[in-house]
């Protein structure tokens, strides 16, 4: 006899389904509008639907990445 999941797999399962997903690019593009300071990350993050964990996440990981080009860029010229 097969077991029925319980009530909180099935939601963990809905909102794991439902999640959107960003493309790079589209993770890049929100990132560099929300450099300015003009509107602020929370009213960002809410026109593109993105939860204010995943901005600032992906901000760290493009300015970590940003920094690497700029080093090596340096050292080149």
């Amino acid at each position: 006899m097969e077991e029925k999941p319980g009530s909180e797999a099935v939601v963990r399962e809905i909102k794991r389904g439902s999640r959107k997903k960003y493309s790079r690019e589209d993770e890049i593009r929100i990132v560099l509008e929300g450099f300015p300071g003009e509107a602020s990350i929370n009213e960002l993050c809410r026109r593109e639907g993105m939860q204010t964990s995943v901005y600032y996440a992906s901000s760290e990981e493009f300015l970590e990445v940003g920094g690497n080009v700029a080093k090596v860029t340096r050292r080149e010229g």
